[in-house]
């Protein structure tokens, strides 16, 4: 995993676009950018990003249309969205979507760096917590229990059920037969 984090800025108005962008790499970022809805769509579906600072009003593209494309990608970038015309309405659309945060124009930098800061953060454990799902899954599954017939797939689907649901289980069988694989496996 790369150890500066990667934020994609994108804003129609280069001037924001170059201020942020050395703002964040002062501050130990990546930065990659882009000008355009359009061109930060691409961008967020070909490449992996721990943070996405968007505008909301662009031409074609807005900031809502790069983040729904960003909260379909399967790294899950956190987004943030910029707005020089904040109102209640589109704030709450935005996190309605998934944003992070949402911060008017003119911004403060400290405020910025703080707000990117806690994104990364959230974005770094969200990808532990993703990680250590994974490892849990592998460690306690179905990797131990071996059998293919119609009877053992039988078991195998009531298993993956019996899982989801909090209850107590008891499993019988005779001495060697697996129970404790099964329990396992629940």
């Amino acid at each position: 995993m790369n150890s500066n984090p990667v934020i994609l800025v994108i804003d129609d108005e280069k001037k924001i676009v170059d201020y942020i962008t050395l703002l964040l790499k002062d501050n130990g970022y990546e930065v990659d950018t882009g000008h355009s809805g359009e061109e930060g769509i691409k961008k967020t579906e070909s490449n992996r990003y721990d943070l996405i600072i968007v505008d909301l009003m662009m031409a074609k593209y807005t900031g809502l249309d790069v983040l729904k494309v960003a909260k379909q990608q399967n790294y899950h970038p956190e987004v943030i969205l910029m707005t020089a015309h904040g109102s209640i309405t589109s704030a709450v659309e935005a996190i309605k979507h998934g944003a992070f945060d949402y911060i008017t124009k003119p911004f403060d930098s400290k405020r910025m760096i703080i707000t990117v800061k806690q994104a990364v953060d959230r974005k770094r454990l969200k990808d532990e917590v993703e990680l250590l799902r994974r490892k849990v899954d592998e460690s306690l599954g179905f990797r131990d229990i071996v059998g293919h017939s119609p009877v053992m797939r039988k078991l195998m689907d009531t298993v993956e059920m019996v899982a989801k649901i909090d209850s107590t289980v008891l499993i019988q069988g005779e001495s060697g037969t697996g129970k404790e694989l099964i329990a396992r496996a629940i």
